[in-house]
């Protein structure tokens, strides 16, 4: 399954070399896969802070798609149905309409 909010289930790191501190490294948990990178400047409660907020904003974001993906799939499914309902009409008439003829068909045969 394709995670599509690597925030949520991601790390961040910072490599010192000689003392000078780099860039904090914000990467998925498994791949390790860069996804963005920060001043190296910052603390860690600081990073922390932004890593929070980012993963409040990307669940957000998430949730808003599947809001409108689920309207936009109820509203296809109501029409789809309404036009199904309407065909099981015209077939239920059309049905009854022949069981008519049938029947009144018979009954002038047996006359």
């Amino acid at each position: 399954m394709t995670d599509l909010i690597d925030l949520q289930h991601c790390h961040v790191t910072q490599i010192t070399e000689k003392g000078n501190r780099g860039p904090w490294l914000v990467r998925q948990n498994i791949t390790s896969k860069d996804l963005w990178e920060l001043p190296a400047h910052l603390t860690e409660a600081q990073v922390f802070d932004i890593l929070r907020f980012a993963r409040h904003f990307e669940l957000e974001a998430l949730n808003a798609g599947i809001r409108f993906q689920k309207g936009k799939q109820n509203k296809a499914m109501q029409d789809t149905n309404k036009m199904l309902r309407l065909q099981l009409e015209q077939v239920t008439a059309h049905a009854d309409m022949l069981a008519d003829t049938v029947e009144r068909l018979t009954h002038q045969e047996g006359k």
